[in-house]
């Protein structure tokens, strides 16, 4: 039997104790792997838990229980990405509408303030190329940082496992032009 299988017969029998060996299988490493994505620790604590609830509302059988999660968890976390750029375009907006840069002096963290924008920068720059990349090179990308191995991103990815160095490739190069250029 395997680890999925296992998984999902314990959750069958007693829902609340599999559920919670489910999770303390996955959400360390999902929330990881979607800290990679967001780039935030709170935004991805809660793309993880709404991965969880999708899991216990959608009640799957996959095969790999484990890529599963991981596929949704990685939807999600680009769906969030997608969210805050549309806010972020809107809260643009607004602020030339407003206060202007003395609102924004204001609100300026405890970091050092050319550690804090240039970290800001690096960020912004990783995520506008891999929001400008096709989507599974963003994700296989996003994945394999994530720590995941060749047959993990396989299945999560619902590839062949014997092509995922060869995609994971292009991907890096794809990702290293784009920023050089951006």
């Amino acid at each position: 039997m395997s680890e999925t299988e296992a998984l999902l017969a314990e959750f069958d029998q007693d829902p609340e104790g599999g559920l919670s060996k489910i999770m303390d299988r996955f959400e360390k490493p999902l929330v990881r792997h979607a800290r990679a994505v967001l780039l935030d620790t709170e935004l991805a604590k809660d793309v993880v838990q709404e991965t969880f609830i999708r899991f216990l509302t959608e009640k799957p059988r996959p095969d790999n229980l484990g890529g599963w999660l991981y596929r949704v968890a990685t939807n999600l976390g680009f769906n969030a990405l997608r969210s805050a750029r549309r806010r972020s375009h809107y809260e643009a907006i607004s602020y030339e509408n407003s206060a202007g840069p003395a609102a924004a002096s204001r609100s300026a963290g405890a970091m050092d303030p050319a550690q804090a924008a240039e970290l800001a920068d690096e960020r912004a720059q990783v995520q506008a190329v891999l929001r400008q990349m096709k989507p599974r090179d963003a994700q296989i990308l996003v994945l394999r940082h994530s720590g995941l191995s060749y047959k993990e991103i396989a299945a999560a990815l619902e590839i062949a496992p014997g092509s995922v160095g060869t995609l994971l490739a292009r991907a890096e190069r794809a990702f290293e032009q784009m920023y050089d250029d951006h």
